[in-house]
């Protein structure tokens, strides 16, 4: 049991480690803490070896067949939970947007699903759904799908009206009362004119199409998550509190499919939202005005080896780079 604790904790320390450790070096405040976040997947990587050292010793003759069963349920569940929940630090620290707008479309398709299926379950389509959940009715699936997909177009062009919801986390505060947030926004948060056919020109958010995406995955996808979690509990006839309020069910029927829209939001973001970003030369200035004056120094002549070794003609950047350099070193 200690050894799947650990091992839960391993999983999501060692890739987390690094994002916080990139988020610690971009952060003025929190750039004290590099020397930790920098070894922070070797502090794992070490206890998962001691502790699996200490999970077999503490195994005893007539009850291995009972602690073998325990260790092997809490490996399920963390491959369940931990292996996909490690991306919710990284997606908070993005943005607020890309934790609240996927959860926000899997309680609309839970909710949306339940309402349709009360009113027009079974009036349409006969034939059960799933023999898992036998509430479960075809109209409630195609129903949400539909209102799923129409909030998740209008919704996500609402949040991106709000830089709380668009803009990365500067730091990591318990303080309730932050200065507002500014930033320059990813492109998908800037309105674009659109020439739509029959429609004419609209001005729309470009996430707004990307919105669609992840309608459509927590409309078709996610909801699996939901019926899994039902096969175990049905299996160990263990229920949640599936009345707690209606629509919403208990605190399981509310997570298990958060826990694939987490996963996909990751996903989406580093292959279709990530290479829009046009900070990258803020970022890089950042963190080398971070640097100690001696590696500044080192980083300046490389630069200007490299700018002269490739015959460049770009020298804007080199001069910037320099100054921003310059004033980094006279300030320490």
């Amino acid at each position: 049991m200690i050894f799947s604790c650990n091992l839960g904790y391993f999983l999501c320390s060692y890739p987390d480690g690094e994002s916080f450790h990139t988020f610690c070096q971009e952060s003025s405040t929190l750039n004290s803490l590099v020397w930790l976040t920098r070894n922070f997947s070797y502090f794992g990587y070490i206890m998962y070896w001691i502790l699996f050292v200490a999970s077999v010793l503490t195994l005893r003759p007539g009850l291995i067949r009972f602690q073998l069963s325990q260790h092997f349920w809490s490996i399920i569940t963390i491959c369940i939970v931990v292996l996909q929940i490690k991306y919710f630090p990284d997606n908070t620290l993005k943005g607020i947007f890309w934790y609240f707008f996927p959860m926000s479309m899997v309680i609309m398709n839970d909710v949306s699903a339940y309402f349709v299926g009360s009113f027009v379950g079974k009036k349409f389509i006969q034939a059960p759904f799933l023999q898992l959940s036998p509430n479960k009715t075809w109209e409630g699936f195609i129903g949400a799908f539909f209102c799923t997909v129409i909030f998740s177009f209008f919704f996500s062009g609402f949040l991106a009206q709000f830089s709380w919801y668009t803009c990365p986390a500067k730091t990591i505060s318990a303080w309730p009362f932050q200065d507002p947030l500014d930033c320059t926004p990813n492109p998908v948060f800037i309105a674009t004119n659109y020439n739509l056919p029959l429609i004419g020109i609209v001005r729309l958010f470009p996430i707004q199409w990307h919105g669609l995406a992840y309608g459509l995955f927590a409309s078709v996808v996610a909801p699996f998550g939901g019926f899994f979690a039902s096969a175990l509990k049905r299996a160990y006839r263990k229920k949640d509190f599936d009345s707690f309020f209606p629509g919403h069910g208990g605190v399981m029927d509310r997570m298990d499919c958060q826990l694939l829209m987490i996963t996909f939001s990751s996903f989406y973001y580093r292959h279709f939202i990530a290479p829009l970003a046009v900070d990258g030369v803020e970022k890089l200035l950042l963190m080398a005005s971070q640097l100690s004056p001696d590696d500044q120094l080192v980083l300046l002549k490389e630069v200007g080896t490299c700018f002269y070794l490739l015959h460049t003609d770009n020298h804007s950047f080199f001069h910037q780079l320099g100054m921003k350099l310059r004033v980094s070193v006279g300030a320490t």
